[in-house]
């Protein structure tokens, strides 16, 4: 007598685990009846993730623009007023505060009432003119690193145009660029956006 082969445990694992959603239904007939007998669960699993998701999206901006900056001018002449056109121009900087001396201008980054300082050495117009390389500080505050990497570039961007508009001025081929832009990140040097993320997102879920 021939005897019945029997299904492997394979074929009855697979076949006991056709639908995967076959316990999704109870699972939520049971939430539904806690949420009934407990209606303040309703606000921490509904309400509560809603205003936090609300929260992190508006506190979180990519959007950067009217920096706050401090400048110091130390040639205060007709090339550097020219250059801090620019930055006003860009409404990428929003000058603050004007300041005399390096010692101002990093207090007020340190202080936190400007992001960006930028200084124009005495020596930039006439290092212009003699066809020398006239460098520009841009200090920047690390600590917002989306902040900081828009300043930089549009800082590195505007100091290139001038360099460009007064190469091709000059009937002179120069070998180097007239303006240059040195940037100085502080605080966060490295820029990494975890020091500034990360305690934000503690501070707004909390």
């Amino acid at each position: 007598m021939k005897q019945l082969e029997r299904p492997s445990s394979t074929a009855r694992h697979n076949t006991g685990n056709s639908n995967p959603f076959s316990g999704l239904l109870p699972v939520l007939r049971k939430e539904a009846i806690h949420i009934r007998r407990d209606p303040g669960a309703l606000f921490f699993t509904v309400f509560l993730p809603m205003l936090q998701l609300f929260m992190i999206g508006f506190a979180i901006n990519t959007n950067v623009r009217n920096i706050p900056t401090a400048v110091y001018d130390a040639a205060n002449t007709q090339e550097s007023h020219r250059l801090l056109d620019r930055f006003v121009n860009s409404d990428d900087f929003k000058i603050v505060k004007t300041v005399f001396s390096d010692d101002e201008l990093t207090r007020e980054i340190v202080a936190g009432r400007a992001r960006v300082g930028i200084k124009i050495p005495p020596e930039y117009s006439r290092r212009l003119m003699a066809g020398q390389t006239a460098n520009v500080l841009i200090l920047v505050d690390g600590s917002e690193s989306s902040v900081a990497g828009e300043a930089v570039n549009v800082a590195n961007g505007i100091a290139l145009t001038e360099s460009l508009e007064r190469a091709l001025s000059l009937s002179v081929t120069r070998q180097s660029l007239p303006v240059e832009a040195r940037p100085k990140v502080l605080f966060n040097p490295d820029m990494k956006s975890a020091n500034f993320l990360i305690p934000g997102m503690i501070a707004v879920l909390m």
